[in-house]
């Protein structure tokens, strides 16, 4: 069931007439207090849904769970877009890393004057 819901968010072009993604559809439809599209969510954004997409008004599923007031929704976005930043950024720190490693060892000398005209007019 995941990879044909991975087939359906990576495919160009879906969604309703709205231009909307099934995520954000979703997201609205999951304000009824309906378990399903909570579910649906959860799938659409395991399967690789973008939650950054915005529909034709610039709404994001976080700004449409907001607007909604519904925790459990906002609490699983954020959860799930802090989750995506973290291996993002982790990803990015081992490449840095390995970079790093590569980059041969040098010797640096630094010298530094300071040169002030205040300096004259204090009295010892």
């Amino acid at each position: 069931a995941e990879d044909g819901i991975r087939d359906v968010c990576l495919s160009r072009g879906l969604g309703d007439v709205y231009k909307r993604q099934p995520i954000i559809i979703a997201t609205k439809l999951a304000h009824k207090q309906q378990q399903q599209y909570f579910e649906v969510v959860r799938l659409l954004l395991n399967a690789g849904a973008d939650p950054h997409k915005k529909d034709r008004l610039g709404w994001t599923p976080l700004d449409e769970a907001l607007g909604q007031s519904d925790v459990r929704m906002i609490s699983m976005l954020f959860d799930y877009m802090m989750r995506r930043k973290k291996l993002k950024f982790l990803n990015k720190k081992q490449n840095l890393d390995s970079l790093l490693e590569s980059v041969p060892d040098f010797y640096v000398e630094m010298k530094w004057e300071f040169d002030s005209s205040v300096v004259p007019l204090v009295s010892l």
